[in-house]
């Protein structure tokens, strides 16, 4: 049992942060902050994750102002940069990146895995390709996000075909240490 005061705060973004809330007994208590980050593991050392300063903050219906202020107040004293968002599927940060994951995977018929992600990275701007990213948070979890993405948001959220063949085929990124970089399986 967590004390009356303590602050419940999620790093989803993909999770309905007012559903989570409301199956509390305290509503008020909850809060999203998504971490906008790379999960860390074998491919990402933890000071690139700590470095990364956006922070997602979703503030609910059922939020207080003090449990609010606390939190933004925290996340500030860590140094990193909070910034308010709806309690929206993906929030701002991972519906830009979920796309770019949705495009990715529709373009493999195109060009290849590190050319998606050179584009991406030496194009884009972007700190690491969607390649990468996908293995880093795991294909079975992408494509459970992609799942809920489509049911919230509609169809052109769905997962591409190559994602779910290498979920089928077991190939799940890190958590197997088999994915879009190092896999098993032939794609196209």
């Amino acid at each position: 049992m967590l004390p009356k005061r303590a602050i419940m705060a999620t790093n989803s973004s993909s999770i309905s942060v007012s559903r989570l809330a409301e199956v509390t007994s305290r509503p008020n208590n909850v809060v999203g902050t998504h971490f906008v980050h790379p999960p860390q593991g074998e491919l990402v050392v933890p000071q690139f994750s700590i470095m990364m300063p956006l922070v997602e903050v979703a503030k609910t219906e059922y939020v207080d102002e003090e449990t609010f202020a606390l939190t933004l107040a925290l996340l500030e004293r860590m140094g990193k940069d909070p910034e308010v968002v709806r309690d929206t599927p993906a929030f701002v940060a991972d519906r830009f990146i979920s796309r770019a994951g949705l495009e990715g995977g529709y373009s493999l018929g195109e060009a290849d895995i590190k050319e998606i992600d050179a584009a991406i990275v030496y194009g884009m701007g972007m700190l690491f390709g969607i390649f990468q990213l996908l293995d880093w948070i795991c294909l079975d979890v992408a494509l459970d996000v992609c799942n809920y993405l489509e049911g919230a948001l509609g169809e052109e959220y769905g997962a591409p075909e190559p994602l779910k063949l290498m979920v089928e085929q077991g190939c799940l990124g890190q958590k197997t240490g088999d994915g879009f970089y190092k896999k098993k399986v032939y794609l196209i």
